[in-house]
């Protein structure tokens, strides 16, 4: 019987190698950790609080169980050391990626710290409630004071934290506010997003087109503090996986483009062309396994397939799978953030020219983003790409980016380490610009000078990552988690 050989990627065939995962990571939910504490003495005082609060605790944690965006891991209630030893061992043991302390009375800071020597690494979020929303001057007693006193104890243990130089996140609010549990689940989404971006695997196809020093990127920095893994697409890959798209394919799919789009000004080779190196991107992705994809167009891919990758980049994006052009992993990082952040596809261009009367400035030149970011597929048409480096004619899509609150972010490796910029304001949307690209005007939320003297000041990146929608303060908690810097423009 012939021995099976197991080969590197780099040079097999078989879809099944030594040197990479042979499936793609499924998308797990977070597991958030509840632990609800009340004090031991209070108990001999007072005749029945103990079940009281213990009611009152199971009320929170029924409600965060019927979150279908993270998995509660609730051990019951913790009035005694005893007890949270036997809680914390149980969180431990399950693997939880973000733990809620609540107290329903006062509680001294020693049955808490207890459990944090067990679960040091993970994230905490002191979840201040009470049971009431207002004050009865008259009928309230000493003993009701007691029952809901968690904020005292909450706020003790948030200066505690701060001597020990402890991060913790805050929510405060009735426990039968919504928001509060919105909040919760908000915040396990920005961990599940951290979770995720340490199993991503980045293929990138090329190096940072030479001259833009600012996209350089350490990838062990990268995956070492974010987490993403680059996998080198080489040059025999990409020819293989082109060789091997079958004509129907690609006949299906121009039928497909020309169903969708309005095209001008381009050939029926370019629009083939277009839909064949998106065909065989797609292979490359599906054998390989790949999460996130980043192209060096220029002289390079245009060399090989006759295309700029443009038309696959916009196709592969709408399908959830975010891709870049100019080899640009940092960014493709970064739609890919966004778009679990928001489930929006994210656009990805480079600040251009500015309106001063408008208070805008245009994203576009070179960039790539989903077609559907335009107000109606009707104002989106596919054309002639403006710029040659390597073939003849490709396909690009001319639209605007659709009105609405957005938000801009970028990361750089700067002479420090990472550092995360962040802008919020608005896509004005309105007339399309000719200019054989995907655009948004975009407006910040100051006057667009200022803005623009902040962001190259700040060192902003002349790539950057645009969504709909304002994700400033998820993306500044998500940066504090992962120890990035920020700056907000």
């Amino acid at each position: 019987m012939e021995k099976k050989i197991i080969e590197s990627y780099q040079v097999g065939k078989s879809g099944t190698y030594g040197d990479i995962l042979s499936a793609k990571k499924k998308k797990i939910k977070p597991k958030v950790g509840l632990l609800t504490f009340g004090y031991f003495e209070y108990w001999r005082m007072y005749n029945g609080l103990k079940n009281e609060v213990i009611q009152d605790m199971n009320k929170i944690a029924e409600k965060m169980g019927k979150s279908k965006k993270y998995e509660l891991v609730y051990p019951g209630f913790v009035d005694t050391v005893d007890k949270s030893d036997i809680a914390a061992q149980k969180l431990k043991e399950s693997d939880i990626d973000l733990l809620i302390l609540n107290e329903g009375t006062y509680i001294p800071d020693y049955l808490i710290l207890h459990v944090k020597k067990y679960l040091d690494h993970v994230p905490v979020i002191m979840l201040i409630t009470q049971n009431r929303r207002v004050i009865n001057r008259k009928e309230t007693s000493y003993r009701d004071l007691v029952g809901t006193s968690g904020f005292v104890g909450l706020n003790q243990l948030c200066g505690t934290f701060a001597k020990m130089n402890w991060e913790k996140e805050v929510i405060i609010g009735p426990w039968d506010d919504p928001n509060v549990y919105n909040e919760i689940e908000e915040y396990a989404m920005i961990i599940g997003i951290k979770k995720r971006l340490k199993n991503l695997k980045v293929g990138a196809y090329g190096h940072p087109f030479r001259g833009m020093f600012d996209i350089e990127y350490d990838k062990t920095k990268l995956f070492g503090n974010i987490g993403p893994e680059t996998i080198y697409i080489e040059e025999q890959q990409l020819r293989r996986a082109l060789d091997k798209v079958k004509k129907g394919d690609i006949d299906k799919l121009v039928k497909i483009t020309r169903e969708r789009f309005k095209i001008q000004d381009v050939t029926e080779n370019t629009i083939r062309n277009g839909c064949r190196t998106t065909i065989a991107l797609e292979n490359i992705i599906e054998e390989f396994k790949l999460d996130l994809f980043s192209i060096l167009s220029q002289w390079s891919i245009q060399i090989v397939a006759n295309d700029t990758a443009g038309y696959a980049a916009s196709l592969l994006i709408e399908k959830g799978i975010m891709t870049g052009c100019e080899g640009d992993v940092s960014t493709v990082v970064m739609m890919d953030v966004l778009y679990q952040l928001s489930g929006i596809s994210p656009m990805f261009g480079e600040f251009s020219v500015y309106d001063i009367d408008d208070n805008y400035i245009m994203l576009g030149h070179h960039g790539d983003g989903d077609p559907n970011l335009a107000k109606s597929l009707d104002d989106v048409y596919l054309t002639s790409c403006p710029e040659s480096w390597g073939c003849e004619e490709a396909l690009a899509f001319n639209y605007i980016m659709k009105k609405g609150r957005a938000t801009a972010c970028g990361i750089i490796d700067d002479a420090i380490g990472q550092k995360m910029l962040i802008a919020s304001g608005e896509s004005l949307g309105g007339e399309p610009f000719h200019v054989h690209s995907p655009v948004v005007a975009f407006r910040p939320d100051r006057p667009i000078l200022e803005f623009l003297k902040l962001m190259t000041e700040s060192g902003f990146r002349h790539h950057a990552v645009i969504v709909l929608g304002d994700y400033k303060e998820h993306l500044v908690k998500l940066a504090k988690i992962l120890n990035i810097r920020t700056v907000i423009l």
